[in-house]
């Protein structure tokens, strides 16, 4: 299936308008279903062993800091880069940057870089942009949605049978249409194999996995 990038509704509403705050609900209820968070606890103390101390960690899109908070538990210090500010359920040992991607300067200071369904927003231009900052980190770890029609189909129905919002079904298609497939992600953001070392899989949940350790 083709990789298109189309608008999300929820990019267009108000961060507290109902609709959203449903969307953010949805989200939660998946990543609990398929166990997200989980897959990054165990590849980050899977791979931060290598680590002498523990490195700074930045999760871009972080959102309303969920993951983060999920993460903390198993004492993993994690700052936030994302549009929206802070929410108060954050840990006062964190920071929170609330800037755009592509305007944050300080990706020299985290060896650890994380997102969580966000990458598939970007077009290939903006992608490129996003790995020269990124180049000089040791540690990426990415979950994005895989783009094949049978998840798109998939989902559909799992929305319906989850009752979600209607923005969650639109952007939750539409997701999966900008997703990832193969070595595509690391194409996209120009971290050369000859630098890097990546491991990408897929889940049967429709998720795309994508870890990648500098040589």
């Amino acid at each position: 299936m083709m990789r298109i990038v189309k608008p999300e509704i929820l990019d267009s509403l108000p961060f507290n308008h109902p609709d959203a705050l449903l969307n953010r609900r949805d989200l939660r209820r998946i990543h609990s279903c398929f166990r997200t968070f989980s897959w990054f606890s165990q590849t980050l103390a899977t791979h931060l062993k290598s680590f002498k101390v523990t490195p700074p960690i930045l999760e871009i899109g972080a959102g309303e800091g969920d993951l983060i908070r999920f993460l903390e538990k198993s004492g993993n210090k994690i700052d936030g880069l994302d549009l929206v500010p802070a929410s108060s359920g954050r840990s006062e040992g964190s920071q929170w940057f609330q800037a755009d991607i592509f305007t944050f300067q300080d990706w020299t200071d985290y060896p650890v870089i994380m997102a969580n369904l966000i990458l598939h927003q970007f077009q290939e231009a903006d992608l490129k942009t996003l790995g020269e900052r990124i180049q000089q980190s040791r540690l990426c770890i990415f979950n994005e949605p895989l783009r094949t029609r049978f998840h798109q189909l998939s989902y559909r129905g799992f929305a319906r049978l989850m009752r979600m919002n209607h923005v969650s079904r639109h952007d939750g298609e539409v997701s999966i249409q900008a997703g990832f497939y193969g070595q595509e992600l690391p194409l996209l953001l120009g971290l050369r194999n000859s630098d890097w070392e990546w491991s990408i899989g897929s889940t049967v949940t429709g998720f795309y996995r994508c870890v990648g350790r500098r040589k």
